[in-house]
């Protein structure tokens, strides 16, 4: 059975904890919370093609870089097209412009609001593009 998710990759627990309860407030949607990228990973290759999952993933990490992770999710046919926003504390443009290669959605720097980035969410779990 498809069901929609919503995996948040963040070390840091509040940070996840404030977005796991503004992406809980989405009707229909089961939240996942991986605070390394290999979690996440596993996390991730439970879910099956017809699931729509959208990860939000901060690029640093303890166990890699989100880069590392972002790179893996699109080497995998079985999630090359998933939707993918970054968080990070680095604001360089330069940053935003390398995640953009990644095929990164979305791109939001710390401190961001946990309310936008539920709408943007919503959206992409709806098939739309961004708000």
């Amino acid at each position: 059975m498809s069901h929609r998710l919503v995996l948040i990759v963040e070390d840091s627990r509040e940070v996840a904890s404030n977005l796991q309860i503004a992406c809980s407030s989405i009707e229909g949607v089961e939240v996942e919370v991986a605070i390394e990228a290999e979690q996440a990973w596993q996390l991730l290759a439970r879910s099956v093609p017809e699931d729509r999952v959208v990860i939000v993933t901060d690029i640093q990490l303890p166990d890699t870089d989100g880069f590392d992770l972002i790179r893996r999710i699109r080497e995998d046919a079985r999630f090359a097209r998933t939707p993918v926003i970054a968080v990070s504390a680095n604001e360089d443009p330069s940053f935003a412009e390398r995640l953009a290669r990644f095929g990164v959605k979305a791109f939001y720097p710390k401190p961001y609001s946990p309310m936008r980035l539920k709408s943007h969410l919503e959206a992409l779990l709806n098939g739309s593009a961004a708000p």
